[in-house]
């Protein structure tokens, strides 16, 4: 259980950073282009 709970935070830590990556490339890339 414990370790699932450490797993699952993980994965959330993941999916931040994943928006947060989505977010700064389309961030330059409107920058870039508009």
């Amino acid at each position: 259980r414990r370790l699932l709970i450490r797993w699952e935070k993980k994965v959330e830590n993941y999916l931040a950073l994943l928006h947060f990556a989505c977010a700064w490339i389309t961030f330059r890339a409107s920058g870039l282009f508009g």
